[in-house]
């Protein structure tokens, strides 16, 4: 879940507490407390555009910093529960500009800005959000890998590779910045630098490709198009697609055990169509064999 980590991170539930001090008005005092027991309820109750709408009355208030820091943090994720995913966002930056963050929390709130862009494909505001993050963390490397994974699926591996190749060029990348960039260089069939890269990185090279639970990564997935006359009918369904991969990624032996027939040659083409990672095997690419995934054709998605 998008916020898990944000709330983790804040531990917002704990750390608000609003008690009148001796320069407040009490009846100030009296509006706060009832505005976010209002709130509270509302949240508990699932009404969260309600939730949001006391909050913002609780921010008309006259408010300590470090008390509007936190209810436009409660607003953000009452906005967010309601589909108001762009009123969210405002209220996550509004909370960074009052300049109370910590550096976890400021790292765990860009972290969710971009998540939430990546989800809406607005690659270029998850971009921008990423360019602010004031230190390098993991969680900005995992928005830079999921960009770099968006670019791909678009088909503009150069734009992918600006967001990888800082991640390789550090030394010691993680699991998922390998994959990816092992996965550009498949598909720009440059075997050279692949091998160059196993060298370099033998260890994290044989972590990946041959992990003894590996079930094939994806080098280049494409999505998955529904077969037309299963549409117009209806019909849903699921694949388990059974292949091999060749040492150069490319997938060979294919068949298709589908619960309905109507998807069973499309979940083929489309796996003919994608790259999977080889094996490595005495630090040379090998083929990989019996693999298998699932596809799920489903009107809902």
């Amino acid at each position: 879940m998008i916020l898990k980590d944000l709330v983790l991170a804040i531990a917002l539930a704990a750390a608000l507490a609003f008690m009148p001090s001796t320069a407040r008005a009490q009846d100030t005092a009296q509006q706060l407390n009832a505005l976010v027991a209002e709130a509270d309820a509302a949240t508990a109750a699932g009404r969260h555009h309600e939730a949001a709408k006391y909050l913002g009355q609780v921010l008309d208030l006259d408010l300590r910093d470090i008390e509007r820091f936190e209810v436009r943090l409660m607003r953000a994720n009452a906005n967010l529960r309601a589909g108001e995913a762009k009123k969210a966002i405002g209220d996550w930056r509004g909370a960074l500009d009052i300049g109370a963050a910590t550096p976890e929390q400021e790292d765990a709130i860009l972290h969710t800005i971009a998540q939430i862009w990546i989800e809406l494909n607005d690659l270029q505001a998850a971009e921008a959000t990423l360019a602010e993050w004031p230190v390098p963390s993991p969680k900005s490397e995992a928005i830079a890998i999921r960009i770099a994974e968006k670019w791909i699926r678009r088909g503009n591996e150069s734009r992918a590779a600006q967001f990888i190749l800082p991640l390789i060029e550090q030394g010691a990348p993680s699991h998922d910045a390998l994959r990816v960039y092992l996965g550009l260089l498949l598909l720009d069939e440059n075997y050279p630098e692949i091998e160059a890269a196993i060298a370099r990185f033998p260890e994290q090279s044989a972590n990946l490709l041959n992990d003894p639970d590996y079930d094939g990564e994806f080098a280049q997935p494409i999505l998955v198009s529904y077969p037309g006359q299963a549409a117009r009918s209806g019909r849903e369904g699921s694949c388990t697609v059974y292949f091999d991969v060749s040492a150069k990624g490319r997938t060979q032996n294919i068949s298709a055990n589908c619960t309905d027939d109507a998807f069973s040659r499309r979940a083929t083409n489309t796996v003919g169509e994608w790259l999977f990672l080889p094996k490595l095997v005495d630090g040379e690419l090998a083929p990989r064999t019996r693999v298998d995934t699932e596809i799920t054709y489903s009107l809902a998605n």
